[in-house]
């Protein structure tokens, strides 16, 4: 039988931070999301 992979639960890094707005201009904020 196939063993089952156990993955480790990925939470948002805004959500963490308890960020409501995400402002589009401000790049220090967006830059460990962007590729």
């Amino acid at each position: 039988m196939a063993e089952r992979r156990k993955f480790k639960k990925r939470y948002c890094k805004y959500c963490e931070a308890k960020i409501d707005f995400i402002d589009y201009k401000d790049l220090a904020q967006l830059k460990f999301s962007l590729s």
